[in-house]
């Protein structure tokens, strides 16, 4: 069949580019089109960063369309995601355009098609981490409240949500579902973690949080010799374990990395990811900027890997003690 005609799928239109949050699309419905992968992205790693694995059990509260869940149900093992959504076209848009009815049948995932925990509370459901992205920035004190509760009685003795909230000088009178406006205004959201008593913190106590804090500790690390990355900012509250996303305001990080962990290579290359219109479109304060083009565009002159890949290669590495770099460590388990 001659296929040179064919047109490319109008990604616009299957995407909501261009649309309002609240729009009836299933990406524009559940907030900015156009952020659609990098919330779940940023949700994903803090989660991750926070100690989520694979055999840990997750509520995914106001799941939506699987903004998170897309990158979650396939993470997670057989049944440990729930999702939770009132609006059951959402979910559907969303297993339907995201995800597909056969990763249904191989990771199980349940959802709840409700607005209340008490669904959750009612079916036994037992979980280590709950996640409110972008649910409590639209509720009134009474249903921050009856949710808080709620997930209270379904975490385990050392589960943690996380939840995001728009701070503001004074408690909002606001009560019910507020969507798509925000109970309170703020140009960034900010994180907050709500652990029961027996959630370890003390990895990341008085300390900023990057994607390496776990490691700084171990032994494996300082045998070695080598610094496994850079200071990639605050991104927790030392006090209130509450992680900013308008916070970074420390200065650009001293680079530490000397040799990169996946192939030895001692050369390295920087380039900007950001440029000057998406810099002002986001509102990104210099040391944002310097933060992700740090992250981004810091890379390997041999594997091209860049920073956050080498850094994940690194904390690898030192989970198994691995003297060597990453390319013989990958050679050594086959």
């Amino acid at each position: 069949m001659d296929t040179s005609k064919e047109e490319a799928p109008d990604q616009t239109e299957s995407l909501g580019l261009g649309l309002k949050p609240g729009d009836p699309h299933y990406r524009a419905y559940v907030g900015p089109p156009q952020d659609y992968d990098l919330i779940a992205a940023m949700s994903f790693n803090l989660l991750t960063t926070l100690g989520l694995r694979q055999h840990h059990a997750l509520l995914d509260v106001g799941c939506g369309s699987l903004r998170i869940g897309r990158l979650l149900i396939p993470y997670l093992n057989v049944g440990n995601y729930f999702g939770i959504e009132p609006n059951q076209w959402l979910v559907e848009e969303g297993v339907r355009r995201e995800i597909g009815e056969a990763l249904l049948q191989i990771k199980r995932p349940r959802f709840f098609y409700s607005s209340s925990p008490e669904a959750l509370i009612q079916a036994g459901v037992s979980i280590d981490f709950a996640l409110a992205q972008s649910i409590f920035s639209h509720c009134g004190l009474d249903l921050i409240s009856h949710w808080l509760s709620g997930i209270s009685q379904l975490l385990t003795p050392t589960g943690a949500l996380l939840a995001t909230f728009l701070p503001c000088q004074k408690d909002s009178l606001l009560t019910g579902w507020n969507y798509p406006d925000c109970v309170s205004f703020h140009p960034r959201q900010t994180w907050a973690l709500f652990a029961k008593p027996g959630f370890d913190v003390s990895w990341f106590r008085n300390k900023p949080l990057s994607w390496n804090t776990r490691l700084e500790g171990l032994p494996s690390q300082k045998k070695e010799g080598t610094p496994l990355g850079v200071n990639l900012g605050n991104s927790l509250h030392p006090q209130g374990h509450v992680y900013d996303q308008d916070g970074m305001h420390e200065p650009a990080p001293r680079l530490l990395l000397e040799v990169c962990p996946v192939c030895g290579e001692h050369r390295f290359t920087t380039k900007r990811i950001l440029w000057p219109e998406l810099i002002d479109r986001w509102n990104l304060s210099a040391e944002e900027v310097d933060h992700i083009n740090l992250q981004q565009g810091f890379s390997c002159a041999n594997c091209k890997n860049n920073l956050r890949s080498m850094t994940l290669a690194a904390a690898v590495k030192s989970a198994f003690s691995f003297g060597g770099n990453f390319k013989d460590f990958c050679c050594a388990i086959r």
